[in-house]
């Protein structure tokens, strides 16, 4: 990465005194300690800093970590005062759903990002690199470069970030740098115990309904290559599912043997959304852009309206193309 970007971004950090930090809607667990891990390090330089995620549930899985309860997640009447935008995890900006108008209107905004972009997002900082597995390995290069200590805190919310966005280091997005990452937030006091048991062991009992559900839809397409499956209600037994609860199903879609891609669709509103997964050489992220949204070659997704059985046949008809 560019040693004059992070320097760069933090002098400008520095000067600041409000600062508003914004990550992508439903945010997962990259995001929030990509987020958290900024605000602690910010707070400690004596700013004044509020972290905002779009999602009509936090993650309650990340309950552990420094600032979760304080981060805002509703929409906003009047806009806060603030002279620095910091966005993580994101290059799209209608991601930041109802939090948008916050770029519409900043001073000066700062972008980490580790998405594929389809053009070059507009702020005083770009530091954008798709290599890395997650934000949350950029967020460290930026504390290491400009020699910031990474405190107990800071090194949970980094460790839940690398984690979570490379599912245990499993996804094949993980490189030997994510694993020398994850070591020296260990040597800096990342609860590994603490961090896989929330994240990669427990689960709710709620989380019942919603695998049954998962299990009953499932279908199979192009000869066992792809397979769809979705949550056709927003609350079960008068539960609704949070962001990454909803992650967790997608592994009964996309662990099946001969599986090479996935989608998994789950309603919010009056649109549903859909999340893509594949690995070995196939890429879905064209798939999520023809619709409209984004994300990296193996895990990727987009937002549509219709009716469930029509966007199936839809997404289909591209994994048909693709393959």
């Amino acid at each position: 990465m560019n040693s004059k970007e992070y320097k760069k971004a933090f002098e400008i950090m520095k000067s600041a005194k409000n600062i508003c930090i914004v990550g992508h809607m439903n945010p997962d667990g990259d995001t929030i300690g990509s987020g958290l891990a900024l605000k602690s390090m910010l707070v400690s330089l004596r700013k004044h800093v509020d972290v905002y995620y779009d999602c009509k549930i936090m993650p309650r899985q990340f309950g552990y970590l420094l600032g979760y309860e304080k981060v805002f997640h509703n929409p906003v009447g009047d806009i806060p005062d603030f002279d620095l935008l910091i966005i993580v995890d994101l290059n799209v900006f209608d991601r930041m759903g109802c939090y948008q108008k916050f770029y519409d209107v900043s001073k000066k905004t700062i972008i980490f990002d580790h998405h594929i972009a389809i053009e070059q997002p507009k702020a005083d900082v770009v530091i954008a690199n798709k290599g890395a597995a997650s934000c949350g390995e950029i967020i460290f290069e930026f504390f290491q470069e400009n020699k910031i200590k990474i405190t107990h805190d800071m090194a949970n919310a980094l460790y839940t970030a690398v984690s979570t966005d490379t599912g245990c280091f499993l996804y094949p997005s993980t490189t030997s740098e994510t694993h020398m990452i994850a070591g020296e937030l260990l040597k800096l006091g990342a609860d590994l115990e603490l961090i896989n048991y929330n994240n990669f062991r427990v689960f709710d009992r709620h989380l019942l309904a919603g695998i049954r559900t998962i299990l009953k839809h499932m279908k199979m397409y192009c000869n066992g290559r792809v397979g769809v499956s979705g949550l056709k209600k927003e609350k079960y037994h008068g539960y609704a599912f949070d962001a990454e609860e909803r992650d967790k199903f997608k592994k009964y879609i996309s662990d099946v043997r001969g599986v090479m891609a996935s989608a998994f669709f789950y309603r919010d509103g009056n649109v549903w959304r859909c999340s893509l997964r594949s690995h070995g050489d196939i890429n879905v992220e064209p798939i999520a852009r023809h619709f409209g949204g984004g994300g990296h070659k193996h895990a990727a997704g987009f937002t549509i309206k219709g009716t469930y059985l029509g966007i199936v046949k839809q997404t289909v008809a591209q994994f048909e193309k693709l393959f």
